[in-house]
């Protein structure tokens, strides 16, 4: 067996980081949604109401967008109500208000930005929640569906060498129960499984060369017979072990078909996340058939990583693996402090002992053992596991939980992650995904144009609020034409425009004209158009009476007048 052991990272042959190196010029970002409701399971008449957390690539508060779109639909997709929230710093909340148009059932909320539409809505957070009632929506056909995977570990199958192959089965897309075995041509089982957890199994098998073997699957009180994908007669197979705390043990399998036969080939391990590369190492020559790579997993990001083996300049296997880190963890502490009638009251504190903690929570309150909250998502699983993975995951809140009772959770971790599949694709196709051309830009609010009428009687324009608070001052320079961009206001607000004199005063302009309607490529965080904005160009003060304003972001003081009565005797 050859043994690597690796700190950081190595580079690899000099054309192929010449080829990867770029993509690090520019690193694509990303941005990550997680919607905390106040319940999951909701009666007719309830109002959903929900807080939402937009992150970046490196799970810190998004400072990128300002807009978040998030919807209800049904069971069969069909958006029910939707909404569109402001975000600042990252954070947001709205609510759906339920009616009696709303049938019992199960619904989900969905919740994106406008920048997280260039990855797909696979990646568009989900989250389902159940309207309670009498009765329940069915499917109206009772079909039953079934789907069942074999995936092997990496991509392929090999012969003459032991693999390792996940398995996948579900009924009308949820994980069922199940068990089975794999058999030979003439019918003799070489290997058997059994459903580990949410529908997902694995099993170790030697493939030898020249059979044909069959996965029988026993589900639901049927049968089921999958051909097992055929395997390379030469090859390389790669395998994640994951226990280490410490380290990741990348193994590198061949058989001896391909070993003698080795011409001029160079293997890479890429490691990356998503769009971020951060680790090559060249394996160059096998020497044996077993090599491993031990890696320090400190060098790797928070969440799900992918490893890539290449050989030369084409991938030809990948594995996700997931890593937790203890540096951005904060301790929580709730203390219990007094017990009044029916009324608990509890203080919330978070510790950290290199530096204090500022947090923006959200905090629901449930009596114990209540059945109207089943947690199925949190903040930790949406930044960290789902948004890296393309489609649903059921009970996605179970695989990071830190909690004793749990103590199989980071092994049914692993295979979910072992069944994720692989799409076959060149090195150019990679490159092209990990460093995708935005179509959707980051959304900062609208713009607001207009043209002033008549003389410019000032070079600055400024954009007030009702209280008389800037918002926002432009320069003329002698045109008419003007534009406040990035205005992160909420919906109904009303907002006027002025001349601004050099000692701060507002003057009234003598006429200006608005677009009809902020651009389409930039819209109002909340604005539709049967609910726009609020604009006038006149102040409702006369110029003596307004107050000088120097600084944006400078808040008028209510003026009162006093006055004096002689009291009668």
């Amino acid at each position: 067996m050859v043994f690597f052991v690796v700190g950081c990272f190595s580079y690899a042959q000099n054309s192929f980081v010449d080829k990867i190196y770029p993509l690090q010029q520019n690193p694509v970002l990303k941005e990550k949604v997680y919607i905390h409701t106040n319940k999951t399971a909701y009666f007719i008449d309830d109002t959903i109401w929900f807080k939402a957390y937009v992150g970046d690539t490196i799970n810190y508060p998004s400072l990128e967008t300002t807009k978040l779109y998030v919807n209800l639909l049904d069971a069969s997709g069909t958006v029910i109500y939707d909404k569109n929230v402001f975000i600042d710093k990252g954070t947001g909340q709205g609510e759906f208000e339920l009616n009696s148009a709303v049938s019992p059932g199960k619904y989900y909320v969905q919740a994106y930005t406008n920048y997280m539409r260039n990855f797909g809505e696979e990646y568009h957070y989900l989250q389902e929640v159940t309207v309670l009632g009498d009765t329940v929506a069915k499917d109206e056909t009772g079909e039953i569906k079934y789907d069942v995977q074999l995936l092997p570990e990496g991509g392929h199958l090999l012969e003459a060498i032991e693999n390792v192959m996940g398995i996948k089965a579900m009924i009308n897309g949820k994980g069922a129960d199940f068990s089975g075995e794999i058999v030979d041509n003439d019918g003799k089982p070489v290997a058997s499984f059994a459903n580990a957890h949410l529908g997902m199994a694995q099993c170790k098998f030697t493939y030898k060369a020249g059979e044909q073997y069959t996965a029988r699957i026993s589900i639901n009180d049927t049968l089921l017979k999958i051909n097992v994908p055929q395997a390379l007669k030469k090859g390389i197979v790669l395998h994640t072990d994951n226990s280490d705390d410490t380290y990741l043990n990348v193994v590198l399998k061949t058989n001896e078909a391909t070993f003698y036969d080795q011409v001029y080939s160079n293997y890479t391990l890429l490691f990356h996340q998503d769009h971020q590369i951060y680790g090559l190492v060249s394996v160059a020559r096998l020497d044996s058939t077993l090599a491993t790579v031990k890696t320090d997993k400190s060098v790797f990001l928070d969440g799900v990583n992918t490893v890539t083996l290449f050989e030369d300049d084409r991938p030809i296997a990948d594995r996700k693996f997931f890593v937790e880190k203890d540096r951005k963890k904060v301790v929580t502490v709730l203390d219990r402090l007094q017990v009044e009638n029916d009324s608990v009251t509890y203080k919330l504190r978070l510790l950290r002992r290199d530096m204090p903690v500022e947090a923006n929570l959200s905090v629901s309150v449930l009596i114990e053992e209540s059945k109207a909250y089943a947690e199925k998502q949190n903040l930790r699983s949406a930044f960290l596991l789902t948004s890296h993975l393309k489609g649903k995951v059921e009970n996605a809140a179970y695989y990071l939980y830190l909690n004793a009772k749990k103590p199989k959770r980071k092994e049914h971790l692993d295979l979910l992650l072992l069944t994720q599949g692989w799409s076959q694709y060149t090195l150019i196709e990679m490159i092209r995904k990990l460093n995708p051309r935005p179509k959707f830009e980051f959304e900062h609010g609208f713009e607001l144009k207009g043209e002033l009428e008549g003389p410019l009687l000032h070079n600055r324009l400024a954009l007030i609020a009702d209280n008389y608070q800037v918002i926002d001052k432009v320069k003329l320079n002698n045109d008419r034409k003007f534009r406040f961009d990035r205005l992160l206001l909420y919906k109904g607000d009303t907002v006027k425009v002025s001349y601004l004199n050099w000692w701060g005063k507002f003057i009234k302009p003598e006429a200006l004209r608005f677009e009809d309607k902020p651009q389409q490529n930039v819209p109002f965080p909340g604005l539709n158009q049967k609910s726009p904005l609020s604009m006038t160009n006149s102040t409702e003060k006369s110029q003596d009476d307004i107050p000088l304003k120097y600084e944006k972001g400078t808040i008028a003081l209510d003026e009162v007048i006093l006055t004096d009565r002689k009291l009668s005797q």
